[in-house]
């Protein structure tokens, strides 16, 4: 059960560091970067994408990159806002 608990608080904490670089700055690219360096350092993610619905609603665009080297990534993928295209779209749209 300790094992269970020690994992939880380590999940908390990862999550608090990410809540953190959400607020460390108010330019969008840097806080993306932010995050980015939190969930890889505290959640070990090898590779991170976020993505962000465009101005006009009508797309998911690959915001920011990031690997596990720090290195930014520069695949710039772009999925129209319609059910099928792709899994994440199916999710977004399930919460619309």
């Amino acid at each position: 059960m300790a094992a269970i608990e020690r994992e939880q608080v380590a999940q908390m904490k990862a999550l608090h560091e990410i809540s953190n670089a959400i607020f460390r700055s108010l330019r969008l690219d840097e806080m993306l970067k932010s995050v980015c360096q939190s969930l890889i350092q505290e959640l070990g993610f090898d590779r991170v994408r976020i993505f962000l619905i465009n101005k006009e609603g009508d797309s998911l665009e690959n915001a920011f990159s990031m690997d596990q080297r720090q290195h930014e990534l520069s695949d710039r993928e772009s999925f129209p806002l319609q059910r099928g295209v792709h899994p994440m779209v199916d999710l977004i749209s399930e919460g619309a």
